[in-house]
């Protein structure tokens, strides 16, 4: 399974190196650091997507990932404010199931 990385401070790092050890880490959009590839190319070549941005942009992002019909997961929280909340839990909730499945993958690789 090939995983990408949508913001790559500490915590997307942190994700990209224990992805990394059973995933193939494709890169990252980070516009504040080289390197950094397109959003359209992370969602474009990943086949799961590790969100990691600033709290402000992870339902545009999200909304990104969605549409491309491949699932990311979040390690922080989801909005900054809870209307953003419920509006990312109503497109997100019937997604949950690919959710499931890439967590079901990676737990038989550990």
């Amino acid at each position: 399974m090939k995983f990408g990385a949508i913001g790559y401070g500490y915590i997307g790092k942190f994700m990209a190196d224990i992805f990394s050890e059973t995933e193939e880490f494709i890169g990252f959009h980070d516009p504040n650091i080289n390197g950094s590839q397109p959003i359209d190319n992370i969602i474009n070549k990943a086949d799961i997507i590790h969100i990691a941005s600033p709290t402000p942009y992870h339902l545009e992002q999200a909304k990104m990932v969605h549409e491309s019909g491949k699932p990311c997961l979040f390690k922080k929280t989801f909005a900054a404010k809870l209307e953003l909340l419920n509006e990312m839990v109503h497109f997100v909730s019937p997604f949950m199931t690919n959710f499931d499945k890439v967590i079901d993958k990676l737990v038989g690789k550990i």
